[in-house]
């Protein structure tokens, strides 16, 4: 029998790839937008997750998160999920901070 033991880095990139791949699918992908999804994983990870999430996104999606979240969501929702974008782009020091900058919006 083989053991298998993953790093942090490891798990870490693995999520991320995931949340890529389910942000496409919930997007780009289809007809329509499961805004839900972009929700879930947007406001739920850490901030070291999400800037990796928004710098390979470009790398599955042939374009950058933000655009995708202009061209498929509109009003208060662009809004909040831009200002989420923004702060995980300004290098902001905590996690914390992602959540409070979408709650602002809601």
């Amino acid at each position: 029998m083989r053991t298998v033991i993953l790093t942090d880095v490891e798990r870490v990139n693995g999520n991320v790839t995931c949340f890529v791949q389910e942000l496409y699918q919930a997007g780009e992908k289809k007809l329509g937008t499961d805004e839900s999804k972009f929700n879930q994983i947007l406001c739920s990870q850490s901030y070291e997750q999400l800037r990796q999430v928004f710098h390979e996104y470009k790398n599955i999606a042939h374009k950058e998160l933000k655009q995708s979240i202009r061209s498929e969501m509109s009003g208060d929702l662009e809004s909040g999920m831009l200002t989420v974008g923004r702060t995980i782009q300004s290098e902001c020091e905590t996690g914390s901070l992602v959540c409070q900058a979408w709650t602002q919006y809601i």
